[in-house]
């Protein structure tokens, strides 16, 4: 993907908007190239109810100011809050290197 624009804000595939369905309004939350060592591409997020998120990339990547490095198995946690990341799913050693990239995220509530 390109260089392609939301309300006048460009943005990449590492980048999360946020829609207001009530206002049609959108905020950039999250700017991947600001954190990413790379491009990386975003292949799943999910929301949680404390306002960070959980996301899988479809490659390896790393976040450039810690060093976090993750592969496309694992699932990583951001808290806009604190400005953290860290990992909250290690798939190669759930899984070892069989296992294919995650396609797919939901978190339950219990």
């Amino acid at each position: 993907m390109g260089n392609e624009k939301i309300d006048g804000i460009q943005f990449q595939d590492e980048d999360i908007f946020e829609l207001n369905p009530v206002t049609r309004e959108t905020k950039l939350i999250f700017d991947g190239s600001a954190y990413f060592k790379n491009n990386e591409d975003l292949a799943v997020i999910e929301l949680l109810n404390d306002g960070s998120f959980l996301f899988a990339t479809a490659t390896p990547g790393e976040i450039e100011a810690t060093g976090l490095t993750f592969s496309s198995r694992d699932i990583i946690r951001f808290d806009p809050a604190t400005d953290t990341f860290s990992t909250d799913f290690d798939g190669e050693a759930h899984f070892g290197n069989t296992m294919g990239s995650i396609d797919g995220l939901d978190v339950l509530s219990d």
